[in-house]
């Protein structure tokens, strides 16, 4: 069966991670996921039916083990379904991850001229 994006993935990260141009081997991922070696040798070589919750939980497992961000590799195995996904995590994503986390931090004035700020930027798109 041709490589898909999960199988692409999975291989680059172990490449990524091995020694001496040898990937780390399934034994080694699955170890650090928690999941058995089937899991990742099936992940990794056979085409994914579905994305039930207990899959996502493993992708989760072993993204964390590739050091890959579980939410690339849970898109990459929807692309692999067929699916059609946008592009993997973009400076865009990074920004929103900034405004979001930065909100708790703001004090109450400091919210407030953002949410003016916010209101005024979306007055301008929609009137421009």
């Amino acid at each position: 069966m041709p490589d898909n994006a999960l199988h692409a993935l999975i291989r680059k990260r172990r490449e990524a991670l091995g020694v001496d141009g040898r990937p780390v081997p399934y034994e080694w991922v699955a170890k650090q996921a928690g999941v058995p070696v089937s899991t990742v040798h099936a992940l990794a070589t056979t085409e994914l039916k579905a994305l039930t919750e207990g899959t996502r939980s493993r992708l989760t497992a072993i993204a964390r083990a590739l050091d890959v961000d579980p939410g690339e590799l849970e898109a990459a195995a929807i692309e692999s379904m067929g699916y059609q996904v946008r592009a993997t995590y973009t400076e865009l994503d990074s920004d929103h991850e900034v405004l979001i986390g930065a909100y708790d931090e703001l004090d109450d004035d400091q919210r407030r001229q953002v949410v003016e700020y916010a209101r005024f930027l979306r007055s301008q798109r929609r009137s421009g």
